[in-house]
């Protein structure tokens, strides 16, 4: 499926408010790094959802030398397809 548009902070954060307010436990989400995940709406939100027992922890930035994959995207875009 194509994605034909783009996503915002809004309803992502509007989505974790329903969750949060509805938790019985605490409850941990992880977050990437998307644009989405690290605006600068999110301190606000996060003290919030604190309270209610929902916490977050943010995946650590990607080693992109570390992924394989990523080294043979490389080669690939750069070696193998001519401009």
């Amino acid at each position: 499926m194509e994605q034909t548009q783009s996503v915002d902070s809004e309803p992502v954060y509007e989505n974790l408010d329903i969750l949060a307010y509805s938790l019985a436990l605490p409850t941990v989400i992880v977050l990437g790094n998307a644009p989405w995940h690290t605006s600068i709406q999110l301190p606000k939100c996060v003290n919030v959802w604190r309270k209610q027992g929902l916490f977050h922890y943010f995946l650590p930035t990607c080693s992109s030398e570390l992924n394989p994959i990523v080294l043979l995207q490389k080669k690939v875009k750069h070696e193998w397809v001519p401009l």
